[in-house]
């Protein structure tokens, strides 16, 4: 009996590290923004951009670092969009589907769809 708590006990154990684990990998796959194991202060808050037929809403966006900026495309058309000058863009999002992407890094980032729409998020 007692061998049976220490296996599942072991089990959650596993669990939780390999949690703990894939966010970490997450945070670190954002690429321009460089890591959290920085030991550095991060907001940990979350804003939402809408894709809509004539651009983003809102173009400009201010957030701190550690900002999840979440984009929603609300067009009856797919859309993709990507940073400027970094090597990060979205998948192809049909209407309701979002993309999110963690600001770990300080500057400014013009965003652009391939229709032609831009938006800057500005971190600080």
């Amino acid at each position: 009996m007692k061998l049976k708590y220490l296996v599942i006990i072991l089990a959650l154990i596993v669990f939780v590290i390999g949690c703990g684990t894939q966010e970490s990998n997450i945070s670190q796959e954002t690429g321009i923004q460089g890591s959290q194991e920085t030991n550095e202060e991060v907001s940990g808050n979350s804003d939402i951009v809408l894709l809509k037929n004539n651009g983003f809403m809102p173009d400009v966006l201010e957030v701190t670092r550690g900002t999840e900026v979440t984009w929603e495309n609300m067009n009856e058309t797919s859309r993709i969009f990507g940073i400027e000058n970094e090597e990060i863009k979205s998948d192809e999002l049909e209407k309701g589907e979002m993309y999110s992407f963690v600001f770990l890094e300080q500057g400014d980032f013009a965003i652009r769809d391939l229709v032609g729409h831009e938006m800057t998020v500005s971190v600080e």
